[in-house]
């Protein structure tokens, strides 16, 4: 029997470091760079203890405001629920916050962690591994979207355990480890679509070896996260009859050219591939990619197993990016599913340069590869500064006054009621202004439609105007009063106390 090597103390600071960034700033408000995934799955738990999980069957739903009558609840059922029901968990355990939610996401990356390293360590010798695992998780991709409430870190975690599992199969398969991968296959493909893809891509390559009895095996795992996808779907089907027409709409719109909304103008290819590149640069360094890129050249020296799992890993990178080309495009967080493949090419290039007996010119390599990874660092921190910061702005402006994002949410609950019904000249910039003010809100909506609502909806009518300086004179002859940079002006039923 084989003996089994200990975790190097590296990798074990390795993860101590990684789980200690992912803890910055736990508890801020959903007001940063793409915090608003957390205000939507906050918003879906929130209705889970609001009115019952059993209530609304488990379904996802947007409504940021009381909901008065079953038929308004909004059902969001564009993803699969894993995320959301672990969420929910995390909120009973430790509390309805910020914190709860994303630590239930920098657990899942920490596991991601040190699950590409053992990926590793089943694929390469010597340093290699934990190279992979450091230049996988000390990028802003890991440190700031890791943190971050949606499907992207739980299914690298699902996905990259059962690559790892994978290997071992193919390479020994016993029963106990086909189930533990028909196991993470059906929790893959009930966290996200990309758990799907994953799936499909391991179990199409595990079929395609035909080697020891494994073929069958592999293409049976691809079986029962097929048949974990035709239960999902008919669960959705059957608690909200909308599921299947809501989801194939989403699907046209996400595999489209489309630059933001289904109506907007198409982005070319050449639009596309910059923002891939431009994107990938910021979120995993230049250096990352450069020395990914030096690690393709060195691909043919490995072993056939390992080839072949960077190139598996790879096409799940890049296959959902260019199948949901839309979402890829608008999202610099799909490209989160790149990192396992650039981490492992990266790791070739770094471990080539500091191996043991280099010689004449080529030992310029260490330190010039040194300097690299140096430099690499410093990005990685000045990109991770400003991401945070990104949620420390102010809102909006009004009498030369500045007001934070919170101060703005308030106001427009205490300026309100439950049953009103909120019309605002404000673009929609964010959910969290919804969910903290615990509101559903009318956007982008001028004094005009706020009379022409007065006409033709009998519900008490709030209109607010905010960060403009003038008052609108079409709405002078009603009550209004003035916080956080808005003007509410109540058009009927009584003030909020």
């Amino acid at each position: 029997m084989a003996r089994r090597r200990a975790p190097s103390p590296a990798i074990l600071g390795l993860l101590l470091i990684v789980w200690g960034l992912l803890l910055v700033r736990l508890d801020a408000p959903w007001f940063g760079l793409y915090d608003e995934n957390g205000a939507w799955i906050g918003t879906a738990v929130r209705n889970y203890r609001l009115y019952g999980a059993l209530e609304l069957r488990g379904l996802q739903t947007l409504n940021t405001g009381p909901v008065e009558s079953p038929d308004a609840f909004r059902y969001y059922n564009h993803h699969p629920p894993l995320i959301v029901w672990t969420t929910a968990l995390a909120g009973e355990l430790f509390g309805f916050h910020e914190a709860a939610a994303r630590w239930v996401a920098a657990a899942a990356t920490l596991i991601s962690v040190a699950a590409i390293y053992a990926l590793a360590r089943k694929l390469y010798k010597g340093k290699r591994p934990f190279w992979a695992a450091a230049l996988y998780a000390l990028t802003p991709a890991m440190l700031y979207f890791g943190r971050m409430p949606d499907h992207e870190c739980l299914t690298l975690a699902l996905g990259l355990l059962l690559a790892a599992v994978w290997v071992d199969y193919l390479r020994r398969p016993t029963r106990g480890r086909w189930l533990a991968l028909a196991g993470l296959a059906i929790l893959a493909v009930w966290t996200s679509w990309a758990g799907l893809l994953v799936v499909i891509v391991l179990a199409g390559w595990g079929g395609w070896r035909r080697g020891r009895g494994t073929a069958r095996g592999s293409l049976g795992v691809g079986a029962v996260g097929l048949l974990a996808l035709g239960v999902l779907l008919a669960y959705y089907q059957l608690a909200w009859p909308g599921t299947l027409p809501d989801l194939m709409d989403a699907f046209v719109w996400r595999t489209s050219s489309a630059t933001f909304g289904p109506e907007s103008p198409p982005f070319t290819a050449l639009d596309w591939i910059g923002h891939l590149l431009t994107d990938s640069a910021i979120i995993y360094t230049p250096i990352v990619l450069i020395l990914a890129g030096a690690g393709i050249f060195l691909i043919r020296r490995e072993a056939e197993m390992a080839r072949h799992m960077l190139i598996v890993l790879a096409i799940v990178g890049f296959g959902y990016l260019i199948l949901l080309r839309n979402a890829s495009y608008i999202h610099s967080y799909y490209k989160l599913f790149l990192a396992p493949p650039l981490a492992l090419a990266a790791s070739g290039a770094v471990a080539a340069a500091f191996q043991p007996g280099l010689r004449g010119r080529v030992r310029l390599l260490r330190p010039l590869v040194a300097g690299l990874l140096v430099a690499g660092g410093v990005f990685s921190l000045i990109v991770l500064d400003g991401y945070h910061r990104s949620g420390e702005h102010p809102f909006l402006e009004r009498g030369g006054v500045n007001y934070m994002p919170l101060d703005v949410a308030a106001a427009f609950g205490d300026s309100t009621r439950p049953a009103d019904r909120i019309l605002s000249n404000l673009k929609r910039t964010s959910l969290a202004i919804e969910f903290y003010a615990f509101r559903d809100v009318t956007w982008s909506a001028g004094p005009e439609d706020a009379l022409a609502a007065l006409d033709s909806d009998p519900a008490p009518l709030v209109y607010a105007y905010c960060g403009e300086d003038e008052a609108p004179p079409a709405l002078a002859a009603y009550p209004v009063e003035e916080r956080a940079g808005c003007l509410f002006y109540r058009l009927r039923g009584e003030s909020a106390p």
